[in-house]
């Protein structure tokens, strides 16, 4: 199973990730977010922070 399916269906945990594009949107009263890609980086969660 690709890395990120596993990550967005739950199975991989404490990840740090960069979305490209990401943007908000609002809809007929519905909203979300939309992202054009997902990458896992590899830091820990701590370094992350200390960014």
């Amino acid at each position: 199973m690709k890395r990120i399916k596993k990550l967005l269906l739950g199975l991989e945990k404490n990840k740090v990730v960069a979305f490209d594009d990401l943007s908000h949107w609002n809809f007929n009263g519905n909203e979300g977010l939309s992202a054009s890609g997902i990458r896992v980086l590899e830091v820990s969660p701590q370094e992350a922070m200390n960014l």
